[in-house]
Formats: structure tokens, C-alpha cells, sequence
């Protein structure tokens, strides 16, 4: 049986064209098979559908406004390792700055991957990534249409059975470290356990019993016992009881749309709410979105569009399984949260500082999962409009703009309880003459607070051509300006000794601190130094674009197909080297869709493909 020939066009965000004609590689996929997979989260429903296309969603990424490890996406590689890392993304026509994972899933009615300079030059050096467009459902004439969709999802804990993990892991990791500090440890190890500088090293549970038989402290006997009650412990049932919980997702998502030939309108709503499988981890998302298209004459016409999305995110530091050794307590015997051996300093040296009057500066995980907490909320806001002008004789022109902003926050605490927040003040205390404690540092809750906003524009005016001639030949040319801005700001503060209820804080020695005047008399390290842009920054990047551009697509007899594009963009991020400015970019291309040859009609095995 022959294929039917089903024509769908590629929306490159500045025209349409058919498939057929375009030269470059392009992937698509559509509403219907975007839709297959209920999703809460637009990202989740691209998950290996698109080919070209990886996504790296797991929360470490690089963001638009941050430098993580990783790009969240990439389209057939990376093609830069200093630069933005990111393929530029389209929405409705248009570049946008907010984030994605506050898309309705439920409104998508196309996805494009531009994947090359055929397909992606008119775009620019933006494109040097890859360009992924994303079209939304629109109105549809007719009486009003109300659609409601509820969702929901549970799964449960995780199942760690079903990982090839060795049966007797503890066993294979206990007996390898007590392989590995066979020749390491000696009489003069166990003196290090309260020592400042060698205490403060995170050392295995192993190497503390060997250092004390080999300090003759315990006979090798008694080292046995724990030992061997370090091989045959799983905490892999301790670790999902205390960490893990079944996770719900609840979506619910309203529109309606209608309206007649001079008026359309679609309104849509959607709320979803998640419980994560890790305990105190939670976060909900509400959207609503307004789309009207108004016909004020024959020729011209206007299509605006509202956004709104705001979403919440809460988390709590819950360890993952693999970062903990399988012999690992998380409670004693008596039920209590227990510290974890191989992530903290010496329980030995701890005992030192605790019996001087300093706080237990160990890692307890059951403690932190309720004294730590991270909040973030997020508003977002996009105003679109398009004013379309019919000229006749195949061309018509476009002119509009967008205005986006998004307004963030994020509220990071440590209860004075917390690791973290130990950990600060045990690092920085030192003596006082007369041999009392001075804590630079004060005691305290850890607050860390950040804000940062994004507002940005786009105007484009754009000429449309597009034209068939004697049956056989088919132009499509566009011709275009646009203006671009970008502004970002952000700030971040820390407040050390801060109590929650009060809302006071008090004063730090930052410059002592920083420049190592002041350094803790038990060696802990110095946390601060280590991270202090994270602690307090303030940024402003302002960008600014200016682009002509100009794409046209020949095709004869849909079989032969023509392509070029050419863009030059102006911007701060060239700086004043005249050597950079004024240099197009541009591609050319050809197709040859050969099925459509005669001498290929007979050809019956290429028609089965």
C-alpha cells in the first residue's frame, strides 16, 4: 500500500513553508503526538521525540540567568565551550528569556528543532546553538468550545530492588576500604582524629576502628565486631522510610475559545500542583493565558496575546541514596537522627570542640531535611501584538512586538540547628587573650535571599511574499528589521545569626574574614572563602540588538527547491573592534525531493518506506 502524503508546515518562527521545501535539517512534531504523553511539565513531553535533540532535565543545567554545570539542552552537540551554551527559543514568533518549564503542555500545537544553517541562519549568531520554536494552539471559529482536563498521578517509592546492585554491597565496600587503609594507617593515626588540621578531613568509618586498633586502643578482636556489623548492615530500607514517599501530580486545565470571522478569542487556564517523592519537597505552577485575533478590515487585521505564570518551589536537602555507604545509620539505636561517618570532620575532634563549648559540628541528614529549607517563587509576564497589513499580489506585511518580564526570589534558610549553619560559626572562631572563645561568626540561623528580574522587547516589522506561478513555481520570501533589548538585574545578600521570628541579624567582620585575618583555631576550613560570590553579589547586563534580515525559498514543481538566508546583526556584544561589525551571516541550500521524478513512480520498495 502507498504512503498518503500528509502536508504540514514548518513554522521557522518568521514564515511558513512546506516540508518539501525546506533544505535544512528540520524535526517536528505535532499537537496529536505531543499529546500521546500525559505530562504535567512541557519538557517531560519532549523526552525523546525529537531527534537531534537531547534535554538534560534534571536540575543542573545552565539557565539564562545562571552557570550551573550543563545546558539544559543540546541540539547535535555543543558547539561552543566558553559561550552560552543554549539554543535560542521561540515562542509564538518570537525569542523569549522566561523559563520553560512553565509552559502549558496542553497548548502546544507544533515543536520545530532547527538544527542547521539552512534552517536557522536567519536567525543569527543566536542560532549558533540550534533554534527551537514552539507554536501555541490558537482560536478556532465557531460557538464558544469549553474543554477541562484533570489529571492525576501517583507513584510510589522507589523501588531499589530492581537496581543491579551487588547483594552484599556493604560487604564489598567495607572490606574494600579496610583493603586500601591497610598500608596507610599506623600507631600515630589515631592521634590525627583530634588534631585541628588532620581531624577536619573527612576520613571513612573504617579507617576511625583501624586507627584505634593499630593505636592499640581496641585488640584486633573488638574492631572485628563492628566491622562486621558494618558488612552485613543494608540501609537501603532506613533510607526509604525516612526520605521517601509515594509522589502526586494534580494538573487542571480549562479554555475555551470561539468567535466569528472579525473577532476570535482562547482563554486557557492550568494549575498543577506536585508532592515530590522526597519528603518536604513540594512545588505548583498556575498559567493563564488570553489569545484575541480582531479583523478591522479586509486587509488588516491584529492578534494580541496575554500571558501570566507564576510558580512555587519548595525543597529540602534530602541526600541522594548513592552518596551515602551502604552501612551507613541514619538513626541510632535509640531512633535518633545519627551522623553520617565519611561527610563530616572527626567525631573525635568534635567531641574536643563540643567539650570547649563550641556546637556538634557533625552531619546529621535527618536533621538538616527539616532545618534546611529553599524558597522560590517566580512571576512572570509576556504582552504580544501583531498588526497584519494584506498589500495584494502575494504580499502582506507584519508589524509588532513583545514585552516580557519575570520577577524571581529566592529565600534559602538554615536554622541554627542546621549543619550549615554550624559549620559557619565552628569555622571562624578563634581565642581571646584570656582563653575565651570569640565567634566571629555570630550564632544563629544562616538566611540567604536573592531577587532577580528580566524585562525585555522585540520589535520587528517584516515584509511577506508568497506566490505560485503557472502551477509550478513558488516563491516564499520574507524581508524583515527587528530591535531587541535585554536587562537583567539580581541581587543576593547573606545574614549570618539570624532568627527567623525576630527578623534581626547580626554583624560580621566580613573583611577580616575574606582577606584570612581571622581563621578559626580548629582548622575547619573556611566555607566562606570558598563561595563567597554566592553569598553576596549584585549584577546588572543590559544587551542591546539591532538586525536586518531576509530569507527566500524557491521551489519548481515541489521537486526542485532553492534556499537563502542572510542576516546582520548589530549589538554591545561585538564590542567596538570594527573588524566584527557589519558582517553577514548567510546560507544557501538545495533540495531535490527525487520520489517525485517520474522514472521513480515504478520504483515500488521506496514507496513501502
Amino acid at each position: 500500500a502507498d504512503l498518503h502524503e500528509i502536508v504540514v508546515e514548518v513554522n521557522t518562527g518568521y514564515q511558513r513553508i512546506r516540508p518539501e521545501q525546506s533544505t535544512g535539517a528540520v524535526s517536528r512534531i505535532s499537537s496529536k503526538e505531543f499529546e500521546s504523553r500525559v505530562s504535567s511539565n512541557f519538557l517531560d513531553g519532549l523526552v525523546n521525540r525529537l531527534p537531534g535533540l537531547m534535554i538534560n532535565n534534571d536540575g543542573n543545567f545552565v539557565s539564562n540567568g545562571g552557570a550551573f554545570s550543563r545546558p539544559l539542552f543540546n541540539i547535535r552537540g555543543i558547539s561552543t565551550m566558553s559561550a552560552n551554551q543554549n539554543p535560542l527559543i521561540v515562542v509564538d514568533g518570537y525569542p523569549t528569556e522566561l523559563t520553560l518549564d512553565m509552559i502549558d503542555p496542553n497548548e502546544i500545537k507544533s515543536v520545530t528543532i532547527l538544527k542547521d544553517a539552512a534552517a536557522a541562519t536567519v536567525y543569527g549568531v543566536r542560532a549558533s546553538n540550534g533554534v527551537i520554536v514552539i507554536e501555541r494552539k490558537q482560536a478556532v471559529q465557531g460557538k464558544p468550545r469549553f474543554a477541562f482536563r484533570a489529571t492525576a498521578g501517583i507513584t510510589p517509592e522507589e523501588n531499589y530492588s530492581r537496581y543491579r546492585w551487588a547483594d552484599d554491597a556493604a560487604s564489598i565496600v567495607t572490606n574494600y576500604q579496610k583493603t586500601t587503609l591497610a598500608t596507610s594507617i599506623n600507631d600515630g593515626s589515631w592521634a590525627q582524629m583530634f588534631a585541628p588540621n588532620t581531624g577536619s578531613t573527612r576520613r571513612s568509618k573504617a579507617f576511625y576502628i583501624l586507627a584505634q586498633q593499630a593505636a592499640k586502643i581496641i585488640t584486633p578482636e573488638q574492631a572485628a565486631t563492628p566491622l562486621a556489623e558494618m558488612e552485613h548492615y543494608d540501609n537501603t530500607d532506613e533510607y526509604k522510610s525516612s526520605f521517601l514517599r509515594p509522589s502526586l501530580t494534580q494538573t487542571y486545565n480549562f479554555n475555551v475559545s470561539g468567535g466569528n470571522a472579525n473577532a476570535l478569542y482562547y482563554i486557557t487556564a492550568n494549575y498543577t500542583g506536585n508532592k515530590l517523592s522526597q519528603i518536604r519537597n513540594d512545588n505548583d505552577r498556575l498559567l493563564l493565558s488570553a489569545r484575541t485575533t480582531l479583523k478591522f478590515s479586509r486587509k488588516l487585521s491584529l492578534e494580541l496575546t496575554t500571558d501570566y505564570q507564576e510558580q512555587n518551589n519548595k525543597t529540602a536537602p534530602v541526600p541522594e541514596i548513592t552518596s551515602i555507604s551502604p552501612f551507613e545509620h541514619l538513626r541510632d539505636e535509640n531512633g535518633n537522627p545519627a551522623f553520617i561517618w565519611s561527610q563530616g570532620i572527626s567525631p573525635y575532634l568534635n567531641n574536643v570542640m563540643m567539650s570547649q563549648g563550641l556546637a556538634n559540628n557533625l552531619y546529621y541528614p535527618l536533621v538538616d531535611v527539616n532545618e534546611v529549607s529553599t524558597k522560590n517563587h517566580t512571576v512572570n509576564n509576556k504582552f504580544m501584538a501583531n498588526f497584519n497589513y494584506v498589500i495584494g499580489s502575494g504580499f502582506d506585511l507584519m508589524f509588532g512586538g513583545i514585552y516580557e518580564t519575570s520577577r524571581s526570589g529566592q529565600r534559602y534558610f538554615a536554622t541554627e540547628l542546621s549543619s550549615v549553619a554550624r559549620d559557619y560559626v565552628n569555622s571562624y572562631v578563634t581565642r581571646n587573650t584570656d582563653g575565651t572563645l570569640k565567634y566571629n561568626v555570630p550564632k544563629g540561623g544562616f538566611l540567604r535571599e536573592q531577587s532577580a528580574t528580566t524585562s525585555s522587547y522585540t520589535a520587528r516589522a517584516q515584509l511577506n511574499y508568497n506566490k505560485k506561478f503557472a502551477g509550478q513555481h513558488s516563491v516564499n520570501g520574507i524581508m524583515g528589521a527587528e530591535v531587541r533589548n535585554l536587562i537583567t538585574k539580581s541581587n543576593l545578600g547573606s545574614y549570618f545569626g539570624y532568627n527567623d521570628e525576630t527578623l534581626q541579624h547580626q554583624p560580621v567582620d566580613l573583611y577580616s574574614i575574606t582577606t584570612g585575618a581571622i581563621r578559626g583555631v580548629f582548622q575547619l576550613g573556611s566555607p566562606w572563602e570558598r563561595q563567597y560570590e554566592s553569598l553576596y553579589n549584585q549584577q546588572y547586563v543590559e544587551d542591546r540588538f539591532i538586525s536586518g534580515y531576509a530569507n527566500l525559498v524557491y521551489s519548481f514543481k515541489n521537486t526542485y527547491t532553492l534556499t537563502g538566508s542572510i542576516r546582520i546583526d548589530q549589538s554591545n556584544l561585538f564590542g567596538t573592534n570594527p573588524k566584527y561589525k557589519y558582517k553577514p551571516l548567510w546560507s544557501l541550500g538545495a533540495g531535490w525531493n527525487i520520489h517525485r521524478e517520474d522514472f521513480m513512480q515504478d520504483v515500488h520498495w521506496i514507496k513501502m518506506l
